[in-house]
């Protein structure tokens, strides 16, 4: 296997953290 699953994991947590902290503005306005 040449992607590692820790690799794949975290970029899919900085991609889960970025939709947060776009969504974060509206969830506070409201």
């Amino acid at each position: 296997m040449g992607r590692s699953p820790a690799r794949l994991l975290d970029r899919r947590m900085a991609f889960r953290q970025v939709s947060f902290l776009r969504k974060a503005p509206c969830l506070v306005r409201h």
